[in-house]
């Protein structure tokens, strides 16, 4: 989905803001929103700028393109008013929110701190926007600086401390990033994504998933009910109960939640992966495979987990030796470390089901080496990990678990 069809984003020459919401594609282990900051259209009419003619012509041609949501043409029209009027704040705000259009956020950015700089009395509720684009960025400590200053100006605005939690659950300061979703819905109870963003802290990443308690699950499920009551047409609310009830093994009510989730939004392609999961669990691998084929081709952000999933699919299937060929294949083939560690510990796995004790023991090691046991999440998964009970009893396998737990000691 576009951006132009998530926000209508037009500023007012005054500065003052009207909120809407905004959604970005994620990987798994990463769902929620940020709040967006959107202005109004101008409305239409002569606009005199400093009696330079050729100045209000250009500004005039650069609204109304803006408008008309063609934003490349308008950053063009402003970039030559610019050139006449180089000291008016309110254009460099102007273009900064096309360049954000435009997808070119450091530009973006560097006029809106310009515009700051050139006037902090009237632009300081710039910070919150300027805050909000370096959570597009990724960048949260940036965010959370700029986030922070806006609270200076704007101590009971929802949205800011939304944005807030937003970047702590990034940087996975959960307990800061809970603080936040809190406040927000002290202060606006009506804000359906707070309430979506609020449940997801509960991590669902796929190594994580065998560690959330089950209490947790049910809390965040009661998050995204509230969030689905207050806007039933809320997609991501959808999808994210389907993987709390999927958690929760009731994959009935799972189903149809998923399935209600991609009819509101086709192109979600992590509510297909979902589903694929989903379908795998109960059996139904034809319509599985048709799931993860669909984002296999149409999602190239989360491929990976698509590859993995992929691959499960066929473990499910005990078709263990085409699962080994996959896995390896990928292994060899990605050029990052940290994928050619999980694709080798997935080949390890198939090894193991296939009651292939040496070459699993060969894929371990390999993952280890790789750094898959960096993390203590995915050493915790490794321990419970049911695929290798045909090793329990395999000297090598016992001796080499024990030595990855000491790290838990």
């Amino acid at each position: 989905m576009s951006k132009c069809a998530l926000i209508k984003a037009f500023l007012l020459f005054t500065g003052y803001l009207i909120s809407c919401q905004y959604s970005h594609g994620q990987v798994p282990s990463r769902q929620g929103d940020y709040y967006y900051i959107p202005y109004r259209k101008q409305s239409k009419g002569t606009l005199q700028y400093g009696g330079n003619m050729r100045a209000t012509a250009t500004m005039n041609i650069a609204i109304a393109e803006m408008n008309k949501e063609n934003y490349k043409e308008a950053e063009l029209y402003f970039t030559r008013y610019l050139s006449i009027m180089s000291g008016d704040y309110r254009a460099l705000i102007y273009r900064g929110i096309c360049r954000y259009m435009n997808n070119d956020l450091d530009f973006a950015i560097r006029d809106l701190k310009r515009a700051v700089n050139m006037n902090r009395t009237e632009n300081k509720d710039l910070y919150k926007l300027i805050g909000t684009i370096y959570c597009a960025e990724g960048k949260y400590e940036k965010a959370i600086r700029f986030l922070n200053k806006s609270l200076a100006n704007l101590p009971y605005d929802p949205e800011i401390y939304n944005n807030l939690g937003k970047c702590y659950q990034e940087l996975n300061d959960l307990a800061s990033a809970y603080k936040c979703y809190n406040k927000a819905i002290q202060l606006d109870s009506t804000m359906a994504l707070v309430y979506n963003n609020r449940g997801s802290v509960v991590n669902f990443s796929l190594e994580y998933m065998q560690h959330v308690h089950p209490d947790d699950i049910a809390s965040a499920l009661k998050d995204f009910e509230k969030a689905i009551t207050v806007d039933s047409a809320l997609e991501i609310a959808w999808r994210n109960k389907g993987v709390a009830q999927m958690l929760l093994k009731r994959y009935e009510q799972a189903l149809f939640s998923l399935n209600l989730a991609i009819h509101l939004d086709t192109t979600d392609y992590l509510a297909y992966f979902q589903r694929s999961i989903l379908y795998s669990k109960i059996g139904k691998f034809d319509l599985a495979e048709q799931d993860i084929f669909r984002c296999m081709y149409n999602d190239h952000i989360n491929i990976q987990a698509t590859l993995v999933e992929r691959g499960n699919i066929l473990l499910h299937q005990t078709r263990y030796k085409e699962a080994l060929a996959f896995f390896s294949f990928y292994a060899r083939k990605s050029f990052q470390r940290s994928f050619k560690a999980v694709m080798s510990m997935k080949s390890a796995e198939a090894c193991a089901m296939d009651n292939n004790k040496e070459t699993a023991m060969h894929y371990l090691k390999r993952a280890k080496h790789k750094g898959y046991f960096n993390s203590k999440i995915r050493i915790k998964t490794f321990l419970a990990n049911p695929y290798f009970k045909n090793m329990n009893h395999y000297s090598r396998f016992l001796s080499f678990r024990s030595k990855v737990g000491k790290v838990l000691l």
